[in-house]
């Protein structure tokens, strides 16, 4: 089980993978992007995935890379004008 946390607020939803975890992570994340209201010091430090047991935080950019190598694809997101992944 995983859960995210986009800029310090915990999503409710439970996700069974770290892609479908990270998928919906993405998508807010180019959301706020896309429409100026992100930083990229806010996404460096404020969004996270974490896996419930074991336990473990995974930062935006290790989640990101972790769902790479699990088969994520950018294209899994409808909006992706910035170049993240």
């Amino acid at each position: 089980m995983f859960k995210m946390t986009f800029c310090m607020a915990e999503d409710p939803n439970t996700y069974d993978s770290i892609i479908e975890a990270f998928n919906a992570l993405a998508k807010k994340v180019f959301h706020q992007l896309n429409n100026g209201g992100l930083s990229y010091q806010l996404l460096e430090t404020a969004c996270w995935v974490e896996q419930m047991n074991p336990q473990q935080v995974l930062m935006f950019y290790e989640a990101r890379d972790e769902a790479i190598r699990q088969g994520w694809k950018k294209e899994m997101i409808e909006e992706n004008e910035h170049a993240i992944a």
